[in-house]
Formats: structure tokens, sequence, C-alpha cells
């Protein structure tokens, strides 16, 4: 019997052990990261007989869908210890994870897999994009814009996570806790600078670099975090960066697949837009995941669900989804008209992928009217989550 439980102080030495022989990670830096963060938030899994087998991080918090912030726990750091190899101790963790979320009453469940196949296996499926945007800061405009810059200070920066919630509302946006503002002050061990964009006394945008140094030639800035509310926001960010450009080569930021700064560009070789990673979402509750969250303007239709959850059996069922007003209202039962497995439905869930398109990958299926209502449903905006954790 295994026993699932948060993180002990008697085996946090080994736990951090096993966590960094997982990342590959140095380990007085594991040691620091475990540390930062908030006990109760690790849980482990132990053999009947004691032996650790693994442990993983939880991250409270909730994601943006048409304006209706869905509750959502992350997961990061999920390791496995090379005893527990080879055992199911990783599909026996995620079980024992994810129904501690179903019971405490969390709707999703998103994280950034080193694979993506484990996590397939239990219900996690691509379900949005993450990019970063490159710019070569000797081609910026130095001109700067119309707004003072200022270094953030303690309490500056509570008003940069009050803008920050305020304004960063895109589809599948996190409203953040207190793990993703530490990891974008501080991550990997480093200490990122915070800047503010000032009209007066207003802030109108912040960013927060890092400032790695190969060589007198060959440095780079990365931005951790970027927030810009305003037209004269997004030109005094560029002529901030620009203002580096005589010790600084590039610069990396967080971006949305099409972002409002690549406007500012003439030419193409002027930035290089990436994909980073996929992120993937697992739904953990199927009521509670369509009735938190939000839906475009002027969508409306009643939208009949055969969902297969094999972790689940309350999720495994026929719902009937209505929709007005850009709220959701689930009642049980129904014909059943669009088949889809718990992994497919979280790719419909964040507008990455239409009915359309899941139906050509042989997991989804349905009468040609349905696909086309489950895409006016739950289509409209693409995906944005910009933070990676």
């Amino acid at each position: 019997m295994h026993r699932f439980t948060p993180l002990q102080s008697a085996d946090f030495l080994e736990f951090s052990e096993m966590i960094a022989d997982c990342f590959n990670m140095e380990g007085e830096k594991c040691k620091d990261w475990i540390s930062r963060c908030d006990k109760e938030l690790w849980r482990t899994l132990k053999s009947s007989e004691g032996d650790l087998l693994g442990g993983l991080l939880r991250i409270p918090m909730a994601q943006w869908y048409h304006g209706r912030a869905v509750s959502m726990t992350g997961l990061a750091g999920v390791g496995i210890s090379a005893s527990g190899r080879g055992l199911r101790a990783g599909q026996t963790l995620m079980k024992e994870t994810l129904q501690e979320f179903y019971n405490e009453g969390v709707a999703l469940s998103a994280l950034y897999g080193s694979t993506t196949s484990f996590y397939r296996r239990c219900g996690y499926e691509r379900a949005g994009s993450y990019f970063q945007v490159e710019l070569p800061l000797r081609g910026l405009d130095n001109r700067g814009g119309p707004l003072e810059v200022r270094p953030l200070t303690a309490e500056s920066e509570k008003i940069a996570e009050k803008l920050q919630a305020d304004s960063a509302r895109g589809q599948a946006c996190l409203l953040r806790g207190p793990y993703l503002w530490k990891r974008i002050r501080g991550p990997r061990g480093k200490t990122a600078q915070g800047f503010g964009f000032y009209r007066g006394e207003e802030l109108e945008g912040y960013t927060y670099l890092i400032k790695d140094s190969a060589g007198f030639s060959d440095n780079s800035l990365e931005a951790t975090d970027l927030l810009l509310t305003t037209p004269d926001a997004v030109s005094t960010f560029l002529g901030f960066l620009a203002g580096h450009r005589a010790f600084f080569v590039t610069a990396t930021l967080p971006s949305a697949a099409s972002s409002e700064i690549l406007m500012s560009f003439n030419e193409p070789w002027q930035f290089k837009v990436r994909l980073h990673e996929h992120w993937l979402l697992r739904i953990v509750n199927v009521k509670k995941a369509l009735e938190e969250r939000g839906y475009q303007r002027g969508a409306a239709g009643e939208l009949h669900l055969a969902i297969e959850d094999p972790w689940f059996p309350d999720n495994n069922a026929f719902f009937m989804l209505e929709v007005q007003n850009g709220r959701g209202k689930v009642t049980p039962g129904g014909r059943g008209d669009l088949k889809l497995d718990i992994g497919s439905l979280a790719a419909l869930y964040t507008g990455f992928l239409t009915a359309e398109k899941l139906a050509l990958t042989g997991r989804t299926g349905g009468p040609s009217e349905t696909l086309e209502l489950a895409t006016h449903l739950f289509g409209g905006a693409a995906p944005e989550l910009l933070d990676f954790f």
C-alpha cells in the first residue's frame, strides 16, 4: 500500500537528492528551490516499507477563460526515484494527486511535461503553447518613449502585482499565486531586476530582467515577466531595451503567438518567434470546469457530450451543456452526440484545437453540426498562457 503525504521535514534531504537526480540539478540549488516553496505544497509517495518513490509540487492558481477564472492547480517538479521506476509509481503518484484535486473541488490541472506520452496516459493533453520572442538589440531604435523608467521597489511591486491581476486576463492566462511571483523574481537561483514604466505616479507597465553575461560582446537579456498596458508603455519598453545594446546582443521575452510588440517592427528579420514548449491540461472535474468557465459573447446552444475518463467515474458519463449569456450549465444525461476522451476535451476546452481538427485525430466524433456547435461554444480566442512554471 502506497502512502501519499505532504513532504515531511525528516525526508527533506533524501527528497531533495531525488529531485536533483531527476532533473540533473545541482544539489544545493535543488535544496534552495524546495525550501523557497511552501512545504505544504510538496507531496511525496512512499512504499509500504517507507521507501521514497516520488514526489511533486502543487501550485494553486486559477486560469482565465472568457472573463471568468477557473480553479486550477499546476504541477511542477514531478520526479520518481530510481527505485520507483518501472513499478508504476509515477502513475500512482499522479492518480493520488488528481484525486486530491478532485476532492478539493479543483476544476483543472496544468503542467509543462518533460514527456507527453506519460501525461497523456494520466488524462492530460496539449492545450496551449508557450512562445518566446528574441530581439536583436542592435536593430532597435534608441529613441525611447514618453514614460519614465524606474526600478521597482517592494512597495511598487505590489502595485505591479495588482496591475497584472487586473490586466492579464486573456484566454488561459493565470491568476497567479505566490509561487509564480517568486519564480519571476528569482528563477533558477538568479535574481531578476524589476523596472516600471510610469506616467507621473501611474504605473502603465513593467518588466523583470535577468542579465546573462557570456563575455564582453555576447551578453543577453531575459525577461521573466512583461506587462505593457498602453502604447506609450510599449514604445518606452522598446527604447529601454535599446539602451542596453552597447553591452547586450539579444533580449528574450515571453510572448503569445501574436504580440503587439511585433507590430513595432517593419521587417521579419528584426525578430524571431519560437515555440518554447506546449503546456498540458487535465480536466479534473468536468461539471465544474464547464460551469466555471466563461463563454464568448453571443455563443449559445445545447451541446450533448459523451466523455470517457477511466480515472474518475463521475467524469465518465454523458453531459448536456447549455450555454447562454456567457455562462454554461451542465446537467447529467443527454444524447452523447460529441464523443471525447478526457484529454481531447482539454484541447477543445482551451480553444487550442477546434472540434473539426480534433475529429481528424480520430479521438472524437459526431455529426458535422455537432462539431460546428462545439467549435462555436469553445472557440473565439486562442490560449495565451505567458507563464512558465
